[in-house]
């Protein structure tokens, strides 16, 4: 396959388009707005009210106040002298995006049609960015940064799964363990803040991939805001996309819980060979410092989940509460579950432009 030239401006930026507007397709507008390499020319939302889409980027309730005036006229957004056109689409493929020459195109509908539209349809864009996990296709690639980065083929892969981000999390430092002590089995209890389809008051679990179904997992239809909801999690599953030999060694576990951000977990695992808890920090921080994108950041101080707002990595891992049992290995660790994961998806776009300059 030929290699693919971006059609870059006289700013020399890839265009970007965004397909679904919500926390996430948000958090990643903020973060592409903070990068001189790109810029965002299409988004397409459900939301018919271009002034409600311009409200939410400028004003968020956890983020704070965008940092730039953000105003519609007909059918752009206007930011400073970038003009956005903005479209109100239920699939994904009722925009033009190549009309607007969109380099690179994100899909954050958390649509499962969309990303059937788009493993049906090669030519919608030149790269297509799956913000979610996604299963038996085959012509999508899962890449998750500390795993299978530095040997994921941009040339034969195209459309491409961020994975979720409890995924992205614990990924990485089951990798690590794994090829230094061999993981022998444990388990992953994950605690994960609200999320926007859950209720303010019991009523029915509606599925966000299929809109209109009933999710059938009922208890999350229960008050987001009263209870600890216990739920199954697909973060193991996520995860044998990139690390095939994971399956059947870990059991997982989620609650949903009444915060509204930053998710925290617990890797409780069975290690083979012996070590000691030295052994395992000096591990890490050589890591740390060592790491080419983002991954890995260090914690040591007396710190709860709103501190780790904002934070731009894959995980925090608290060193405060790394023990060691014999070979039974317990990490605590952070993720800020919409930042943290979106900038993930920037250091993408960033890879991608590096394999084809």
């Amino acid at each position: 396959m030929k290699k693919t030239h971006f059609k870059k401006e006289v700013n020399n930026k890839i265009n970007i388009g965004i397909n679904g507007c919500g926390r996430i397709g948000r958090a990643i507008f903020r973060l592409i707005s903070k990068n001189k390499d790109m810029k965002v020319v299409v988004i397409n939302d459900v939301n018919p009210d271009i002034k409600n889409i311009c409200y939410t980027i400028q004003y968020d309730s956890i983020h704070g106040t965008f940092n730039k005036k953000v105003i519609s006229k007909k059918n752009e957004i206007i930011i400073d002298d970038n003009k956005i056109k903005y479209f109100s689409k239920k699939k994904i493929n009722e925009v033009n995006w190549k009309k607007y020459k969109v380099d690179i195109l994100i899909d954050s509908s958390g649509i499962f049609e969309n990303v059937k539209i788009i493993t049906k349809n090669k030519n919608i864009c030149n790269y297509s960015i799956i913000t979610h996990a996604t299963y038996n296709q085959p012509k999508i690639k899962t890449l998750i940064f500390g795993v299978n980065d530095e040997n994921f083929d941009f040339k034969k892969n195209r459309i491409i799964s961020s994975s979720i981000c409890d995924t992205v999390a614990f990924s990485p430092i089951y990798k690590l363990i794994n090829e230094n002590f061999n993981i022998i089995n444990g388990r992953l209890t994950t605690l994960h803040p609200w999320l926007p389809f859950q209720n303010l008051l019991d009523g029915k679990s509606a599925s966000w991939s299929v809109p209109g179904d009933t999710f059938s997992q009922y208890a999350l239809g229960r008050s987001a805001v009263q209870n600890l909801i216990p739920k199954s999690t697909s973060a193991v599953n996520a995860a044998e996309l990139v690390i095939p030999k994971i399956k059947n060694k870990l059991k997982s576990l989620s609650f949903r819980v009444p915060t509204n951000l930053v998710s925290g977990s617990v890797l409780d695992v069975n290690l083979k060979k012996k070590t000691s808890v030295k052994i395992i920090r000096n591990l890490f921080r050589k890591y740390q410092n060592n790491q080419k994108w983002n991954i890995i950041k260090i914690n040591e101080d007396p710190l709860t989940s709103l501190d780790f707002i904002g934070e731009e990595v894959s995980l925090i891992l608290d060193d405060r509460w790394t023990s060691l049992n014999k070979q039974n290995l317990q990490l605590v660790f952070w993720y800020d579950n919409e930042m943290g994961y979106s900038s993930k998806i920037i250091d993408i776009i960033k890879k991608i432009k590096i394999n084809n300059v």
